[in-house]
């Protein structure tokens, strides 16, 4: 990922970017697509528990991300 973009935390999931997902704890672009591309398929996440449906995504890595992540 490119240096320069400052993100703070937390992120919006349902409208963050890459350069957001990546700033999340053990995300990365790829990680970061693969959500993007899940949340266009198939709607917004509602719940912390939408995020394991990502391909990817386990439970430890969820409990990670939901660290800076804000759902609305």
């Amino acid at each position: 990922r490119k240096k320069g973009k400052i993100v703070r935390l937390p992120v919006h999931i349902n409208h963050a970017g890459v350069d957001e997902l990546c700033a999340l704890k053990g995300v990365g672009p790829k990680l970061a697509g693969q959500i993007i591309a899940f949340r266009e398929q198939n709607g917004p996440f509602l719940t912390p528990s939408d995020l394991e449906k990502v391909p990817g995504i386990g439970k430890k890595k969820a409990e990670g991300i939901l660290q800076g992540v804000i759902f609305d």
